[in-house]
């Protein structure tokens, strides 16, 4: 009985007044743009990691290596004159702020 009560006299409407959405040219078109790059986004760095995994194994496999072009040596007279430089540039700042410091009193 409660069942048929509520077939009779439904809670709500059982019919619903749907709109009908016509898109305009600009706005498809926009919306495929929008689509395609958040795809590129995601195919990209995927792509690059795929390869470079890819020339790794090929580089085990074969055992072709790229070689090395600086000897130990080099690079560390090269990261010591790298560590000094920034090191004199810090310094330079610190007596560039202690003396601006002084001068405003």
């Amino acid at each position: 009985m409660y069942r048929q009560s509520l077939i009779n006299d439904p809670f709500s409407s059982l019919t619903a007044d749907y709109q009908e959405c016509a898109d305009n040219l600009s706005y498809t078109f926009f919306s495929l743009i929008g689509s395609a790059l958040g795809t590129l986004d995601l195919i990209i760095p995927l792509s690059i990691v795929l390869t470079l995994f890819l020339l790794a194994i090929y580089q085990n496999i074969t055992g072709n290596q790229i070689p090395e072009t600086y000897s130990r040596e080099e690079r560390e007279s090269s990261l010591t004159a790298f560590a000094t430089t920034l090191l004199l540039a810090r310094d330079a700042r610190r007596i560039e702020h202690t003396t601006n410091s002084f001068e405003a009193i």
